[in-house]
């Protein structure tokens, strides 16, 4: 049944971008920007836009929304994927940085330049076409790119396999989403407790694990009041009362506002969420917790060795993170090996990606 509803969803997304390519109108210079991930533009998408002003000469249309899990949910989705759809059928140049999946559902016309330039950098968990059963849904995941930006030459094989495209057609021109992490000034706490930023990834279909991990971390950490100032980044579809825990402890459930203060902390504690590549820049101190590396491994996967290319210290039990955490904090490999990272992560550091993108778009469009 499932099949058979994606297979109608399918057909009626390609008949209506047909109708709009045919009867609507076409605008070579229109920038459509399109997310799914929140109500305004933020990171890479908002960059790009400031970019696209400034060089002038484009008209600009902006799309967003958040797709929540509901009923009501659910209908706005498709209302704006028709809005979406026609967009895409009127414009010269359409950017994502999310999947979307109207746009996956399409024969798309050449006429129609759509550039992926992705909320995440690096390459760890496999992801898109690179995961197998992607390979296989009614509708598969990154279609239709003509364009994709990564922030590294290390990243292009990966990237390419992932949203099944030519090596040629993915660029290391730098994620425009880190002009943002870039310019940010990095700081140190100037208090007397260490600011700890815990942001374990999302496993998908798996909300219990998630809320569990975050309740044990509460628990084991719950008087190191006087130590440490804690903040917990939850995903959207976890589900936490906050109002029961520590003053010391404080929730971000919103992954952009997160992004634009990094620089605050001292230590992130994750595991195989990319916001890791995102902190590196400021090389500053990582801490792995991954207790389930064993079946992470085995249902997504990694592009590379995780031990051997995350050399960070890696733990599977919060009691002995809480023991050795005052002498992770005296370390200072650890920021050696953050600063290690960062070389092969970053190709530019000058926070000019969002423009550099937007040249090379003018040279080949021209």
């Amino acid at each position: 049944m499932k099949k058979i509803k994606l297979l109608v969803v399918k057909y009626f997304f390609n008949l209506l971008y047909i109708l709009f390519t045919v009867f609507g109108s076409y605008d070579r210079d229109l920038v459509t920007f399109v997310s799914n991930r929140d109500t305004e533009l933020y990171g890479g998408l908002k960059n790009m836009y400031k970019a696209f002003e400034e060089n002038g000469g484009y008209k600009t249309r902006i799309l967003t929304f958040r797709f929540e899990r509901s009923f009501k949910g659910r209908i706005l989705y498709m209302y704006h994927s028709i809005q979406g759809l026609y967009y895409l059928a009127k414009s010269g140049i359409f950017v994502v940085d999310d999947y979307f999946l109207p746009l996956h559902c399409v024969t798309k016309n050449e006429r129609n330049f759509v550039v992926q330039i992705w909320h995440a950098i690096g390459h760890l968990k496999k992801f898109g076409l690179s995961v197998k059963k992607n390979r296989t849904d009614v509708i598969k995941p990154h279609k239709n790119y003509d364009l994709a930006v990564v922030n590294a030459d290390e990243d292009i094989i990966f990237f390419a396999e992932a949203f099944g495209m030519a090596l040629e057609n993915v660029k290391a021109l730098g994620n425009p989403k880190c002009d943002s992490i870039i310019n940010q000034r990095i700081t140190h706490s100037k208090g007397s407790r260490t600011k700890v930023l815990y942001a374990p990834t999302y496993r998908t279909g798996s909300s219990d694990f998630s809320l569990s991990l975050i309740e044990t971390f509460i628990r084991v950490f719950s008087d190191q009041v006087e130590e440490y100032d804690i903040t917990i980044s939850l995903h959207p579809y976890v589900r936490l009362n906050q109002s029961k825990y520590p003053e010391n402890i404080t929730f971000i459930q919103d992954g952009n506002k997160l992004e634009s203060m990094l620089e605050r902390f001292d230590l992130l504690i994750t595991d195989y969420s990319s916001i890791l590549f995102d902190f590196v820049f400021f090389e500053k101190k990582i801490v792995l917790f991954t207790p389930d590396i064993k079946q992470y491994k085995e249902e997504t996967g990694f592009y590379v060795d995780f031990e051997e290319y995350l050399k960070f210290p890696n733990y599977q039990d919060f009691n002995e993170l809480k023991v050795d955490l005052p002498h992770i904090l005296t370390d200072k490999k650890i920021n050696l090996t953050a600063k290690d990272l960062k070389k092969s992560t970053y190709k530019y550091v000058d926070g000019k990606n969002a423009q550099r993108v937007v040249n090379y778009l003018q040279e080949i469009k021209r």
